[in-house]
């Protein structure tokens, strides 16, 4: 009787329809990857790239980092750079979550960094740390802050 069973288990005759399924299908197997070094990169952009807003947070970033770090006083530049790098971190991050309800909350954070960096531009600029044409810095702040509002409005009407 034992026998029996086996010779039929193995024509797949009284298997359940699960292990009749997982028999007939063909194998095809994802590879593993052991290490870093195996994977290959990806074909794909990074989707994150494609967002305008974050491109321009990026770049205000960028253009500027050479003024803040000119400036002698270290507490000023500390601060002047965490928040301009706080700005696209905070875009990243809320893009990066899974609902947007939380990207809005990450995206409005990401605004108060804006008002935060104009407000130090101002004071180095005040106090002579720094020599930058304030008018074009509020106007490349007031593009990304404006949006960054966009987004937000966008976002929101969505989930509504």
């Amino acid at each position: 009787m034992r026998e029996d069973r086996r010779q039929k288990t193995e024509e797949g005759i009284g298997m359940s329809g699960r292990l009749l399924r997982e028999k007939n299908r063909k194998s095809v197997r994802k590879p593993v990857y052991r290490t870093l070094k195996d994977m290959k990169p990806e074909k794909e952009f990074n989707p994150l790239e494609k967002l305008k807003v974050w491109q321009l947070a990026i770049d205000f970033s960028v253009d500027y980092h050479n003024v803040i770090v000119s400036i002698s006083d270290f507490g000023l530049r500390d601060q002047m750079t965490r928040s301009s790098l706080s700005v696209s971190s905070n875009i990243a991050e809320g893009f990066g979550r899974k609902y947007d309800k939380e990207f809005v909350r990450f995206l409005k954070i990401a605004i108060g960094s804006l008002y935060e960096i104009q407000s130090q531009f101002v004071f180095a600029k005040r106090i002579g740390a720094i020599d930058v044409d304030l008018d074009e810095v509020n106007f490349r702040i007031c593009e990304i802050r404006r949006r960054i509002y966009s987004l937000i409005s966008h976002l929101e009407s969505k989930t509504k």
